[in-house]
């Protein structure tokens, strides 16, 4: 993938305005740092972009849904794994 990913880490709500806009954004970390990541990451998304969240635990997965209709996205796809689950969304 050399070439065609550019993997940045940081501090999300200071770089993600500056290479915006973006086609997907990855995120495996609480739940509570996701939600208040959301206005930052849907800003900084493209029209057709893709979010990938993991870091979610099961019991945290309505709340998740909640928060990312709040924001103008829809699950598209999810995952569970033991205690944890994941989702792709993608906007509404």
């Amino acid at each position: 993938v050399e070439g065609a990913v550019t993997v940045i880490q940081g501090d999300a709500d200071l770089i993600m305005p500056l290479v915006a806009p973006v086609r997907v954004l990855l995120a495996n970390i609480i739940s509570s740092v996701l939600v208040s990541l959301m206005p930052v990451m849907t800003r900084s998304a493209g029209r057709d972009a893709v979010l990938i969240l993991g870091g979610i635990l099961r019991e945290e997965r309505d709340r998740m849904l909640d928060v990312l209709a709040a924001h103008g996205w829809r699950a598209d796809a999810e995952d569970a794994e033991d205690a944890w689950w994941s989702v792709r969304a993608v906007r509404a």
